[in-house]
């Protein structure tokens, strides 16, 4: 009962914020939304459809068991890869940015999905290394890493520096947190930086 009520509660904090934002962005792009396209409601019209899609999606998630997720971060790292490859050769400029693919009059940047993807792969994976007491090889810690390093090229490439720094942090963060001893953590961090 108390974890339903967490959950429970989670979702309406989740559906509030987001019922707030469509609000406050309804609000601050009617104006501009009216003028480039005769209707007050465009920008907010999108929104609202890519609202939907996430919840839908966040419903998937969380009825997906979380022991599946290993064998799934998988499949997410070498599809979100693929999609940032595709993109920097085919991809649609937005901003300067080539990095988007647009699907009629709607846009997806993939390297947005690469920073959820990244840390449910880097959990997984480190989550089932730490279950292993001793680790004689080291080297697979440097070649997960390796996910996040080419992540930031493609990703700095398009060339979108922003969100290659916030994938760099995302991955220093996890590093950090990572409970091995510190003479390790520094000799990986080091190995980390040289091949970056």
């Amino acid at each position: 009962l108390t974890l339903l009520f967490f959950i429970s509660s989670d979702i309406l904090f989740t559906l509030i914020f987001l019922g707030a934002g469509l609000v406050l962005l309804g609000s601050a792009s009617s104006l501009r939304s009216y003028m480039e396209y005769g209707n007050s409601f465009h920008y907010f019209s999108r929104q609202i459809v890519f609202a939907i899609v996430g919840l839908v999606a966040m419903f998937f998630i969380c009825i997906i068991p979380t022991k599946k997720y290993k064998s799934l971060s998988w499949l997410g790292i070498i599809a979100i890869v693929g999609l940032l490859f595709y993109v920097l050769v085919n991809g649609d400029y937005n901003n300067g940015i080539r990095g988007w693919l647009n699907i009629g009059s709607f846009g997806v940047q993939p390297s947005e999905f690469a920073k959820l993807i990244l840390i449910v792969f880097l959990a997984c994976m480190f989550e089932s290394l730490i279950k292993i007491k001793e680790i004689k090889n080291k080297v697979i810690y440097y070649l997960l890493f390796l996910a996040s390093i080419i992540l930031v090229a493609l990703v700095f490439a398009q060339p979108d520096a922003g969100t290659a720094i916030i994938i760099t942090g995302i991955t220093a963060i996890i590093y950090l947190v990572l409970p091995i001893e510190f003479k390790e953590k520094l000799v990986i961090g080091l190995s980390v930086l040289l091949l970056g």
